[in-house]
Formats: C-alpha cells, structure tokens, sequence
C-alpha cells in the first residue's frame, strides 16, 4: 500500500493541534482531564481510496467539537434511500410447499449498518444478506403452514440508524391435495369388468379421462370389459381448483394389467427375417401374452430349437417355426430367414484379363457374388481416361450412372462390387483390338509421286489391332518394282489391309508429276526476217503440273506480242531491235526449263538507214513511256513478282540495258540444266508484268 497522502497528513496533525488546545484551556476551566481522541492513529489509504475517522472526546458539550480539514468531505450521517425495498414473492404459495423470496433495497450508507426484517404473516423469515456497494439483497425460502391457509401477507423492513423503509405483499396459502385413482383390481382376465374411479376433496373439481364429475368434490367412474387390448392401459385423473382467480391442476395416471393368451404379430415376430453373414443373431420372436409367454422355435424338418445366439452363415438361412405358450394359451408362426452378405469375386466369373474387339458387340461380363445383388462399376484408372466406365454386360442403365463409351480404350480399370453389405475391388486389364481399317487419313484416294523420286508404292497404312498388313497391287496387273518413278507409274491401284480380326480395301489413284522441259522453240519464217516484216516465235514445254511459260527478248525490242498462255511471241514491223536472242522458260513447282533462239533482222542498207531512223524515233518515244511505266507501276530494274508473273497469262521478259551475267535466271527461282541455253550477248536483264485492259 503507498504512504498516507502529504495532504492528509497534514490536515490530521492540524486538526490535532486543534484538539490538544481545547483541551488545554478546558482544562483550565474545569479544572479536571479532558481528553479528546481520533482514530485511527495512523493513516494510510490507496490512492481514489476512502477513509473513516472517528473523533470522540469527554468536553461536557462533544457536539460543538468536529472535525476540521482542508480535504473535501462526505460527512458523516447514514444516506438510507427514500424508496420503499423491492419484494420478489410468489402470489400463490401451497400449504407444505417451498418458495423462495427476496427483498433490496439500493442507496444504502453505509450498507453493512443496515438491518433487514422479513416475515411471512407471523412467521419471521431469516434471509440471507448479499451487499454489493450500496445495495442491499436479503434472500430467504419461505414454506407455508396449515394454520396460514388463506390470504396474508409477506413484509420487509430495512434499518438504518434511526430510519427505517419497508413494504409488503399480499400472498395466499391454499391446501390442494393430489387426486386419488384407483382400479376395482389392478390385474385382470380378459374379458371380466374393471371400474375406474378418479376422487379429490372438496372444493377441486375431477376428470377422468376426459369426463368431468357432476360438481367439484364428486367423483367419476369408469366401467370396462378388459380385452388384451387393454393390457398397460394407462388412465388419468385431473383435479382443478380456483385459488385467487387462478386455475390450478394435479394429475394422476395408473396402469391396467390383463392377463391373455399369447399372440405373434408381425412386428414382434416377423415373417420375414434378414441377417448378415459373420454377425451374432437369435432368433427370438416376441410373443404378446399376460403373463409373458415362452417362445420356442424349430427349423423345418429339424427337431433341435434354436436358442441362444448364432454366428450367422448362409446354411442358417431357411424356413422356421415359432411357438409361444402361457397359462392362458399357445400361438404358432412360421418364419422366413434370409442371410446377406457381401460382394466377392471369381476368376471365372469375372476374368482378370479381357481383350475387346472392336465390332463384335460383346460386353465385358463380370458376376459377382453377394446378396443382395451388388452393383458392379469398372472404371478407368491407368491408361485410360479417368472415369469413363466399361460396358458391362448386362449394362448399368441408372439415370445417374456416367455415359458408356462405345468403344473402350486399353488401359486398367478398376471395378467396385458394391451392395448395402460392404464393396469389393478388383483390376481388370483391357486389351482392345480391332479389324483393319483404312480412310483418307492413312490412305489417301488421290495420291502425287514425283518422276524420278524413289519408288516406295502408294503411301498406304491402316488402323488397326494387331497392327495390320498393307500391300497394294496395280489394277490390270502387279505393281512394277522400280528403283525411280517414272511417268508410266500412274494409274489405280489396289491396297488391301490384313489382320487376325478382317480385311479392308482402299482404291487409290496415283497421278506423277515431272519437271518442266522445254520440248520445242521455233521461229517463222526460219531464216530471218526482213526490216519491216513479221515473225513469230513458238514455245512448247514438257510439264506436270502445266508449265507457266515466261519470255526473254532482247534490250529495246518493243512491240512484241503474246498469245494467252504465253506460248507464242509474235512482232510485226521488226526492227533492228528486234533482232538478237530470245529465250523461253518453262516454269512448274518441280523447276525451270529453257531454251534460247537467235532472231535475225537483216536487208539492203536503204531500209536500215530509214529502219533505223524510224526505229530511233520509236525507240525514244517507247522509252519515255516504258520509263513513265515503270515509275508509275513502282518498277525498277531487277526487281519483280515472279509468281505473279509466272501464273499470268499476259507476262513477258524484256532486256534493259547492260550486261548479262549468266545463263540462269535467279530471279525466275528456277535452274536450268547445263548445255540448254546460251549467255545473252546483251546487259542486266529485268522483267515487267503486262497485264490487260
């Protein structure tokens, strides 16, 4: 605890001070010992605590003396609280019986002074006395006597000092005895007459059953002719009594007994009765009967009773027969035991390892042993798809079972036989074959070799388990076995697919493809041509698929015109420019083939000169347009669309000025073989696609 407050200490040495100089002049005065004294001597409090000082003295007049202090105080009269204390008490209270009550009272200073008086009518009461702060419980049981019957009261009185609060309430204390039931005799024999009577003092009215008495006080009767219908027939009498406008009940019930021959029903000994294999059972049909019957029963065509419990097997299933006898009779019931048990396997009945061809429409069988009837579900765990079931024979059609695929992949599954009794696993290993089968997947109907490929035959192959056989045969006679494709390898042929399970068929046509290989380049007339005369240039190519044909004429040759597959080149009105070497390529996705001619333009020197001049002068005008072509189709030298131009039908290769370089025309993306064309005499080559109006 800490030390006193500085404060504190100080105001109790002062009011000490104060004291010891009374005494001293009263002393003077009287001329006797006076003595004045303040408790406690030594002082200490918790801090936010309190404290109580007493100060007495012997001075002829104490009450002019008190205490001095600079603290604030609280003073020290008793603060009772002007309410009345709160009474808890039942309003109705039965003679003999216990009740609890209580009494509070808040605002109590200081609450352990206070003093509590509690009565029920004369009888004082002695509470217990619960103080929390400055609240006050007093909690007492109060139990009414005979001599209270009636309407008294139940009063409180708190004390303190020389104030006193109190209150009281109004209770009533009745007498209500319990009903009296009685039988004429509690046990009987079926069919003799038992009187019931339900009784209870005055003033409280009777029921029995339902049926109230004539008046309160009265009685009521019952008659019955006692049936076994009737054994632990329960009755019940009610007594009510009015006490202060309430209503208040007892109850009493009792029980009849009646004495009948045995009887076996249905629900204490059934017709039907199922065990479980591997489990304790008896047979022991209860049998309905006053006094209780003995029940023996015998299986059919046996003479030993079975008692006692059975650790039950299936030869325990059977028909048997039940008898139960008392005094009054006997009763007989045939009974049927069923014995259940749970899912088992065989090998035979369902095999471990099952292979399933494709077509055959056969099931997987898988019979398993159990009553009841299991329900058996193979699903797929290793190797195949994760819950897709196995088609089981017969198939499992519950609308909630997963969909069955028609045709089952190889793989584990697992199977689960499964009834009320418990679930049996096993693994099954699925191996699935099937016939052969080809389509245009693997072999395809429309087949393309190349020439001078290696010969491999068609590119046949079937689906199948085990894998199947594919050979393929030339209709008309045997395929010829050659080390490369030629052109003469076309044709339909047979491709037949075998295994252990069937056959499949496929015809296939085989067309062969070549390279492009310019078979004829000829100019008309032959010789050469004059200035101002015509001539033709014809191109005739070797290709599979069709040769896209493209010319090459020399520098400044204009005027020159195209058939629509490019295979003719005609001038009219040849110049000088006209005359040089011309080239035609024959361009197919397998390569490029060309070939070169030499085109003469030759006569006297008058029709030079003046071819010449009027060739100048249309050389200059076609080049101006050639050049205003070019910039306006974003052309420039040495670059072109190939395949543009290689597919139409319009295109042709003119020369510019400059140099060759060689034979092959890179940019064409073909190459041709050596010894089939010439290096042009003329400059860098470029080519423009012409296309019509």
């Amino acid at each position: 605890m800490p030390g006193p407050l500085p404060g504190l200490l100080r105001a109790l040495l002062g009011l000490w001070v104060a004291l010891g100089l009374g005494l001293i002049g009263l002393s003077a005065v009287a001329q006797e010992p006076l003595w004045a004294d303040l408790q406690p001597r030594v002082a200490l409090v918790e801090r936010g605590g309190s404290l109580w000082l007493n100060c007495s003295t012997n001075c002829p007049r104490p009450e002019r003396g008190g205490l001095e202090t600079s603290l604030r105080r609280n003073g020290t009269q008793r603060a009772l609280s002007p309410e009345p204390p709160r009474l808890a008490a039942p309003r109705l209270l039965e003679v003999g019986s216990e009740s609890p009550v209580s009494c509070s009272l808040d605002g109590l200073f200081p609450a352990s002074e206070a003093r509590v008086y509690l009565a029920l009518g004369a009888q004082r009461l002695h509470p217990d006395i619960i103080l929390e702060g400055d609240a006050l419980r007093a909690a007492a049981t109060a139990t009414a006597s005979a001599e209270q019957e009636g309407a008294t009261q139940l009063a409180c009185s708190v004390t303190l000092g020389r104030e006193s609060r109190e209150t009281w309430e109004n209770v009533t204390v009745y007498s209500f005895p319990a009903p009296l039931l009685t039988l004429s005799a509690p046990s009987v024999p079926e069919g003799e007459t038992v009187t019931v009577t339900c009784a209870a003092g005055a003033p409280a009215l009777v029921t029995l059953d339902g049926v109230p008495a004539a008046a309160p006080g009265q009685p009521v009767q019952l008659q019955l002719n006692a049936t076994a219908n009737d054994d632990r027939r329960s009755f019940f009498c009610d007594a009510a009594l009015e006490v202060d406008g309430e209503v208040l009940s007892k109850k009493e019930s009792t029980e009849l007994r009646v004495l009948y021959a045995p009887a076996l029903d249905s629900v204490s000994c059934p017709e039907r009765i199922t065990w479980l294999e591997g489990t304790e059972a008896s047979l022991s049909c209860v049998a309905h009967g006053v006094p209780p019957p003995t029940v023996s029963c015998v299986r059919s065509g046996a003479a030993e009773v079975i008692e006692g419990l059975l650790h039950v097997a299936r030869e325990h299933a059977g028909t048997y027969r039940c008898e139960a006898t008392n005094s009054r009779g006997s009763a007989a019931k045939t009974v049927a035991i069923t014995v259940e048990y749970g899912p088992s396997f065989e090998e035979l009945s369902c095999p471990s390892n099952w292979t399933w061809v494709e077509g055959s429409g056969r099931l997987f069988s898988c019979e398993v042993d159990g009553k009841p009837q299991p329900r058996v579900e193979c699903v797929g765990s290793t190797g195949t798809t994760e819950r897709v079931l196995l088609p089981l024979a017969p198939p499992d059609l519950s609308p909630r079972a997963p969909s069955i695929p028609s045709e089952p992949a190889s793989g584990i599954y697992t199977c689960n036989a499964t009834n009320q009794h418990g679930s049996m696993v096993k693994m099954v290993a699925v191996s699935v074959e099937s016939p052969p089968k080809m389509d245009e997947s693997t072999c395809p109907s429309h087949q393309t070799w190349l020439e001078g490929a290696k010969a491999v035959g068609p590119a046949c192959a079937a689906l199948g388990r085990p894998s199947p056989q594919v050979s393929c045969s030339r209709e008309g006679g045997p395929w010829p076995q050659r080390i490369h494709v030629s052109r003469q390898d076309a044709g339909t042929y047979l491709c037949l697919a075998t295994n252990a399970h069937g056959t499949d068929t496929r015809i296939v046509t085989v067309g062969v493809e070549y390279r492009p290989v310019v078979a004829e380049l000829a100019a008309s007339p032959p010789g050469g041509v004059r200035p101002g005369g015509n001539f033709t240039l014809t191109c005739r190519a070797e290709a599979w698929p069709p040769a896209q044909i493209s010319w090459r004429a020399p520098p400044g040759a204009l005027n020159i015109g195209l058939s629509g597959n490019n295979s003719t080149l005609s001038v009219a009105g040849a110049l000088g420019s006209h005359g040089g070497e011309y080239e035609c390529a024959a361009t197919n996705a397998h390569g490029r083939h060309a070939l070169r001619i030499t085109v003469r333009v030759t006569g006297p020197w008058l029709w030079v000169a003046v071819g010449g001049a009027v060739g100048g002068a249309a050389l200059l005008a076609a080049g101006a347009g050639l050049a205003f072509y070019v910039q306006s189709t974003a052309c420039k030298k040495g670059e072109y669309n190939v395949q543009e131009a290689e597919s139409s039908g319009e295109a042709v290769c003119l020369n510019g000025a400059g140099g060759g370089t060689g034979g092959n025309d890179s940019a064409q993306g073909g190459t041709e073989p050596d010894g089939t064309a010439e290096t042009p005499a003329g400059g860098e080559v470029f080519s423009i696609q012409l296309t019509s109006a």
